[in-house]
């Protein structure tokens, strides 16, 4: 059954899977891929523990938008009283660098064989040991100021590539530098059948301390590769950085890191890159023009001015009935009709016979 780590530091950075390489573990690498390897790793000195239970966790090289950045070293108190810090590597497969996530456990897993220093040499850890819930440091591998801890001893057994580690230096000149897994500088040292029997057990991932540590150093502009040529200044602190205690040289990252915007090295392989949410959208600025056609452009539609009803109606004046009506001659009817006297012919009395008027 594979586990999945929380990416150590706590980046906000997208998941790939890639297949183990073949001398690697095969574990789930969580984490992002990148076509080009870190920059080797800083030569510093180990700030001295400031307090009792606390665990050393080495610094190294992360990435983000404009690259490579270094997340440095810090004295952290793990999660609970028995835990040891697996530090993450970069290890190289098949034509990509993956970073494989850090972790606490009760036992120091497998870290690609990269010698971090400061009693991470490749394998296991000899800065200290727990006797119970008490810590105890080993001085030859660990800094230590006596006046504040007391549970100390010395024990300088480490040998890597034949060279005697002697004292708590990260990576001295006599020992590799390298910062990652496989491919061409890389280191080859394959895990044991423990390491890999335990990267399948019970483990914890970076505490707050550890993943705000790592993001104040991701808006460092000086931690970059790109700005300090891989060789970064204040690479390791008694106590993980934060918002109220950043480096001395802080500087604020701008989109225009290290003086221009960053590009990837050209490569036939796409990198990939952790995503990073689009900046908040702008409409575009041209105003916009209606097309020219021969068509005749549209205007918008206005409606007509107020409406005005018209003029207050008028009736015809008033009606006038025509003048009292003056008729013809009034017409008077025939005389009674009188018998003619002594058998005469009849005689008619009649008006108006010869068409004279009677005027009333």
């Amino acid at each position: 059954m594979l586990r999945l780590h929380k990416i150590c530091g706590g980046l906000s950075l997208a998941l790939t899977l890639i297949a183990a390489p073949t001398a690697a573990p095969a574990s789930l690498f969580v984490g992002i891929s990148v076509n080009f390897g870190p920059p080797a790793l800083p030569v510093y000195v180990q700030p001295a523990v400031p307090a009792p239970g606390l665990i050393w966790t080495p610094g190294y090289w992360a990435y983000g938008p404009y690259g490579y950045y270094w997340v440095p070293g810090a004295w952290v108190a793990p999660p609970q009283p028995g835990y040891l810090w697996t530090p993450g590597y970069w290890g190289f497969s098949s034509g990509a660098y993956v970073w494989n996530a850090g972790y606490w456990g009760l036992q120091v897993g497998y870290y690609g064989g990269i010698n971090y220093g400061c009693g991470y040499f490749g394998n296991g850890y000899y800065g200290g040991r727990w006797n119970g819930n008490q810590f105890s440091y080993n001085r030859a591998y660990s800094n230590v100021n006596a006046t504040t801890v007391n549970s100390v001893y010395v024990n300088r057994t480490v040998v890597v590539s034949n060279n005697v580690v002697n004292n708590y230096y990260a990576n001295s000149s006599t020992l590799s530098r390298a910062s990652y897994y496989g491919g061409a500088g890389g280191t080859h040292v394959a895990p044991t059948a423990n390491q890999l029997a335990y990267m399948h057990g019970s483990h914890l991932g970076a505490t707050p301390a550890q993943q705000e540590n790592a993001r104040v150093a991701l808006s460092n502009r000086n931690y970059l590769a790109k700005v300090n040529g891989g060789r970064p200044t204040n690479v390791a602190f008694a106590a993980p950085l934060s918002a109220d205690h950043r480096p001395p040289n802080f500087t604020p990252i701008s989109a225009t890191a290290g003086g221009s915007t960053y590009h990837a090295p050209k490569t036939n392989a796409p990198a990939y890159h952790a995503y990073h949410a689009p900046s908040t959208y702008r409409a575009p600025r041209t105003t916009y023009l209606a097309p020219k056609t021969s068509a005749p452009a549209y205007h918008a539609y206005h409606a007509p001015s107020t409406y005005h009803a018209p003029s207050t109606y008028h009736a015809p004046s008033t009606y006038h009935a025509p003048s009292t009506y003056h008729g013809q001659t009034q017409y008077h009817s025939q005389a009674r009709y009188r018998s003619p006297g002594g058998g005469g012919s009849s005689q008619h009395a009649s008006h108006g016979q010869n068409g004279d008027k009677q005027n009333h």
